[in-house]
C-alpha cells in the first residue's frame, strides 16, 4: 500500500499542480490512499474526492491549518497543524477559514 497524506494543490494552496493533475500523478505513482492538505483551504476537496473515487484511490479529507498563539511576553508563535477526516461541508470550519 502506497500512501501520501500531505499533498498541496495549486487549486487551493501553494502546490505546483491543479487538483486534476495531482490525482493523475497519484494514479501514475500507484498511490492507493491520499489526502489533499492545502493551507487553510478546502477549495480542492470536493473535486479531489470525486476524482480519487473515479481513479480507485482512497481519499481522506485533509487540511493544513496555520495557528498563531499569542504568548504572554507579547511574542507570537505560528504553528502548522494537519487535520484529517472532517466533513468538508461543516459550516463552522468553513466560516473560520
Amino acid at each position: 500500500m502506497k500512501i501520501d497524506l500531505h499533498i498541496h494543490t495549486k487549486t487551493g494552496s501553494d502546490g505546483a499542480l491543479p487538483v486534476e493533475d495531482v490525482i493523475r500523478e497519484a494514479k501514475n505513482r500507484n498511490l492507493t490512499m491520499i489526502s489533499v492538505t492545502d493551507h487553510d483551504s478546502l477549495d480542492a476537496q470536493e473535486k479531489a474526492i470525486i476524482l480519487a473515487k473515479e481513479n480507485d484511490i482512497r481519499f481522506v479529507t485533509g487540511i493544513e491549518l496555520n495557528v498563531t498563539f499569542q504568548m504572554t511576553q507579547g511574542k507570537a508563535i505560528s504553528l502548522d497543524f494537519l487535520g484529517y477526516g472532517f466533513d468538508i461541508d461543516n459550516s463552522a470550519l468553513r466560516e473560520k477559514l
